[in-house]
């Protein structure tokens, strides 16, 4: 994982918290990012829409660098759920990585969504 964290990062063991991320926000790209979403085989465009879907499901994640980091289970709109890790910067959202979600990690997104 980037920016020298080496746990994981569990939904199931951190309290749930409500995202509040409007439909028209901006996202900021640039190589390292996108480079390194696509390393895990999910273009920026799922990350964005797992981000945006009404029903994920967020806690916080870890500090980088004195830095917040959020992680959140969303599905793209083909329904491809995904584990996304990102922070925001000033009014941007900066998705540091994502991935599918491990089986885990969709039982609790559809446990969600009842």
């Amino acid at each position: 994982m980037c920016c020298g964290y080496r746990g994981n990062i569990s939904l199931e063991s951190s309290a749930s918290v409500q995202l509040h991320i409007q439909k028209d926000v901006e996202f900021e790209w640039d190589d390292a990012n996108q480079g390194h979403v696509l390393e895990h085989s999910v273009e920026p465009a799922e990350a964005e829409d797992a981000l945006l879907d009404p029903g994920r499901i967020g806690t916080p994640a870890y500090r980088s660098r004195g830095e917040r980091r959020w992680a959140a289970l969303g599905a793209t709109e083909e329904g491809r759920v995904l584990f996304v890790v990102f922070t925001r910067r000033r009014s941007k959202i900066r998705i540091i990585t994502a991935r599918d979600a491990s089986r885990r990690e969709k039982h609790s997104y559809r446990r969600s969504r009842r």
